[in-house]
C-alpha cells in the first residue's frame, strides 16, 4: 500500500477517535445536573448585561453575581462568582449571540467559535500548503488542527480562546508570505489574551517594524473601542478584576488546576507563600518574554517557524493565569514543526503532515491520566515538542520571510 494510503488513514482513525471521545464529553457535560456552572457562564453573563445594563457596570461584581445566581446558586464558585474579566469589545458581540435561554445561548456561542476554528485549520492548511506541500498533506495538517485537543476543550467549555488562536494563525500565515503589517493587525486580536499577547507581540515589534505597527494599530484600536464602551469607571472595575484574576485567588480562578509554571509551583509547594509566588510568577513572566526578545533579535536575520513555535511554547509556560484550554495556542508551534520536517529529507518529512493529528492525540491520551501524572506527562509533551523544534534549528531554512525583512 502506498504511503499517501497509510498518511489518510492514520489522519482518519485519529479524527474519529478523537470525535468519539469529544462527542462522549459533550453529552456527559450537558447531562449533568451543574452543567451550567462552566466557564461559558462568565460569558454568558456579559452577553445579558450587555442587553439589560448599562456598559459601564459590565465589570460591577454584584451586577455579574445577579446573573449568575439563578443559574448555579450562591455556593457553587468560590466567592460566589466566575467573573467575566476578558476585554468589553466581546459584550456587544455576546449580546447578539445570546438569549435569555441559557442551553441555546450556549449551542450558538459554540457554533459560532467552531467556525473560528474551522477559519484557523483552513489558514494553518493554506500555510502549510504554501510551504510547498501537496494538496493531500496540507488538509492532513488541516484536520490535526480541527481537531487538537486543547482547542475542544475551550469549545467544550464556551471559552474565547478560538478568538485568541485564529489572531495568532493569522499572523502566523501573514507572516509565512510576507504581509508584515496585515501579521500584527491579525496578532491584535490576541489582546483577549493579554499575557499572551505580550509574549508574541513584543518580540514580532523588536524584529519586525511594520508586524510591529499593525499591532499596535489592531490593539490600540480594540482598546480604544472597550475604553469609549464602557467609560472611566468600566475600565477601573475591568483593570481591578485583571489584578484579582492574575492575584489566581477566588471567583472560580483554580490557579492550582494551570498548565503553566504558577500551576507546577502551587502543586509542588501548596503552602508558598503568596508573596513569594507572585515574584516567582512575576519574574518568569518577564524573564521568559525577555528571553525570547533576544532570542528573536539575536537571529532577526534568519527568522523562521522554530522560533514562532518558540515564542508559543514561551508564552503559554509563563503565563501568569492559563488552563488546559489556553494550550491551543501550543498548535502554532506544532505545526511549525510540521513545516520545519516538511523540509527535510527522510522519516521527518515522511512523518510531517502527521504532527499536528498525533499531537493531538497525545495530549487527549494523557488528559486520562490521574491529575499528577496529567500534568507530567503534559509538560513532558510539550518539552519534547520544544526540543524538536530547537533541534531543527540549524538544519532548516527560514520560511517565515516576513519576518526576515526588517525596516533599518
Amino acid at each position: 500500500m502506498s504511503q499517501r494510503f497509510w498518511h489518510w488513514l492514520i489522519v482518519v482513525m485519529v479524527s474519529l477517535i478523537s470525535c468519539s471521545f469529544y462527542g462522549r464529553m459533550w453529552v456527559s457535560l450537558l447531562a449533568h445536573p451543574q452543567w451550567q456552572g462552566i466557564d461559558f457562564i462568565s460569558f454568558y453573563t456579559a452577553g445579558r448585561l450587555a442587553q439589560t445594563a448599562p456598559l459601564s457596570e459590565l465589570y460591577d461584581l454584584e451586577r455579574q453575581r445577579a446573573v449568575q445566581l439563578p443559574l448555579v446558586g450562591p455556593t457553587f464558585f468560590e466567592g460566589g462568582l466566575l467573573s467575566f474579566n476578558h476585554p468589553p469589545f466581546l459584550a456587544p458581540l455576546l449580546g447578539f449571540i445570546i438569549n435569555d435561554d441559557y442551553r441555546t445561548s450556549y449551542l450558538r456561542w459554540v457554533l459560532f467559535l467552531t467556525a473560528l476554528v474551522l477559519v484557523t485549520a483552513l489558514l494553518l492548511a493554506a500555510r502549510f500548503r504554501h510551504a510547498g506541500a501537496k494538496n493531500g498533506p496540507a488538509v492532513m495538517v488541516g484536520l490535526g488542527a480541527l481537531i487538537f485537543y486543547p482547542g475542544f476543550i475551550g469549545l467544550l467549555k464556551g471559552q474565547d480562546t478560538a478568538l485568541m488562536l485564529l489572531g495568532a494563525a493569522g499572523c502566523f500565515y501573514a507572516l509565512g508570505r510576507n504581509w508584515s503589517l496585515t501579521a500584527g493587525l491579525a496578532l491584535g486580536l490576541t489582546v483577549i489574551k493579554p499575557q499572551l499577547a505580550l509574549a508574541l507581540a513584543l518580540p514580532l515589534m523588536l524584529t519586525n517594524r511594520r508586524a510591529g505597527l499593525g499591532f499596535l494599530l489592531a490593539a490600540g484600536g480594540l482598546g480604544l473601542v472597550s475604553v469609549m464602551m464602557v467609560g472611566a469607571d468600566g475600565v477601573r472595575d475591568y483593570l481591578t478584576l485583571i489584578i484579582l484574576s492574575n492575584s489566581g485567588t477566588g471567583y472560580g480562578l483554580n490557579q492550582h488546576a494551570m498548565f503553566n509554571l504558577v500551576g507546577l509551583v502551587v502543586r509542588a509547594v501548596p503552602q508558598i507563600d503568596r508573596t513569594l509566588l507572585n515574584v516567582v510568577k512575576w519574574g518568569a513572566f518577564f524573564a521568559g518574554i525577555g528571553g525570547v526578545c533576544w532570542y528573536w533579535w539575536s537571529r532577526r536575520d534568519r527568522l523562521g517557524d522554530c522560533e514562532f513555535g518558540v515564542a508559543a511554547l514561551v508564552a503559554v509556560l509563563v503565563s501568569p493565569h492559563l488552563h488546559l484550554h489556553d494550550l491551543s495556542l501550543t498548535l502554532l508551534a506544532v505545526v511549525a514543526l510540521a513545516l520545519l520536517w516538511h523540509r527535510t529529507d527522510g522519516l521527518r518529512a515522511v512523518a510531517a503532515p502527521l504532527v499536528p493529528a498525533l499531537a493531538s492525540l497525545a495530549l487527549l491520551g494523557v488528559s486520562f491520566l490521574p491529575n499528577d501524572l496529567n500534568y507530567g506527562a503534559t509538560y513532558l509533551l510539550l518539552g519534547a515538542l520544544f526540543v524538536a523544534l530547537v533541534a531543527e534549528e540549524r538544519r532548516s531554512l527560514p520560511i517565515l520571510t516576513g519576518m526576515v525583512r526588517q525596516v533599518r
